[in-house]
């Protein structure tokens, strides 16, 4: 199913999270848990809107993209891979952007925090997904 792999998945949920559509409950999951009942909400969407019903999660916290198993990574691996390549880069407001996210932080507090305005945030957001979809998927 075109668009499902893991890591646009992981980047919508990233997306979803900072715009505030999705809130991190702090008190209940860690942010990687966060964000991957957020791609599984997703998935489990297109899944249902589209008549399938194969998601899954292995209970090594990989997801499953719905066709093809063998595109599987963790949310964290990825997270990490993203981190690896702005710092390579020297690229502090992405690196800064993602570690607002990572303490659960929305779009409008990470723009208070870090002095951005509307277009500047999503900026970095279109970015990190450009990033994502090139680097990390390698």
């Amino acid at each position: 199913m075109p668009g499902l792999e893991g890591e646009s998945l992981l980047f919508e949920a990233l997306e979803r999270t900072l715009d505030g559509r999705r809130r991190w409950n702090r008190s209940a999951v860690d942010f990687i848990g966060h964000l991957l009942g957020v791609m599984r909400s997703i998935a489990n969407h297109e899944a249902t809107r589209r008549g399938l019903d194969v998601v899954a999660l292995t209970s090594s916290m990989d997801l499953i993209a719905l066709d093809s198993p063998e595109s599987a990574l963790s949310a964290d691996d990825q997270i990490q891979r993203l981190r690896a390549h702005f710092g390579d880069r020297n690229d502090s407001l992405a690196l800064q952007v993602l570690d607002a996210m990572g303490l659960g932080c929305d779009g409008p507090t990470i723009r208070l925090q870090l002095g951005l305005d509307q277009t500047q945030l999503e900026t970095v957001i279109r970015r990190i997904r450009r990033i994502a979809t090139t680097v990390v998927a390698c």
